[in-house]
């Protein structure tokens, strides 16, 4: 017997998923994960194609490929700074960026990516589903503003940006 629902069931809880009960891990970055504070669940999107006909309508076809969004996650920055300085080092690798850094490059391919792991917990914090990206690496990484002006202590933040080759959903 499957375990497949059919059109027309219950639902099978009345919970809602809530957006604050999540994990985001990555051996490349550990530090990173004690910061996280927000992440996005990329968008997916399957490429189709419109073929020509003689009757004016087109006939649209699968085409196997797939567009997926990019990971944003958000993060605080610690006052060493290493949750920062860890993409950012990431990102200074990734290329050169003069006669310096061509000698500090990833030699190769496997050195510059790593898989990256969104935990998704119930309403009890426990784990429900693991979301794998997999060839995880940073495009982006935002910068901050320091002010005097500030009355009170604000924590300052920063967001990475990642491509990736695709990810999966593991229910747990």
């Amino acid at each position: 017997m499957t375990n497949r629902r059919l059109l027309g069931d219950r639902p099978t809880t009345s919970n809602l998923l809530n957006s604050n009960q999540f994990k985001f891990t990555t051996a490349r970055i550990p530090i990173l994960s004690e910061y996280v504070v927000g992440i996005n669940m990329p968008s997916i999107e399957f490429v189709s194609a419109d073929i020509g006909t003689a009757f004016g309508v087109n006939i649209p076809t699968p085409t196997g490929k797939y567009i997926f969004e990019d990971l944003t996650v958000s993060f605080l920055v610690d006052e060493k700074m290493e949750s920062w300085r860890e993409i950012y080092e990431w990102l200074r690798r990734a290329g050169p960026m003069n006669e310096e850094t061509q000698e500090i490059m990833y030699e190769n391919y496997d050195e510059s990516v790593t898989k990256g792991e969104l935990t998704i917990l119930n309403s009890a914090y426990k784990p429900t589903f693991r979301v794998n990206f997999y060839n995880l690496f940073p495009i982006a990484l935002t910068g901050f503003s320091f002010t005097t002006t500030a009355s009170d202590s604000i924590q300052i933040s920063s967001a990475a940006t990642f491509r990736y080759t695709y990810y999966d959903v593991d229910v747990l």
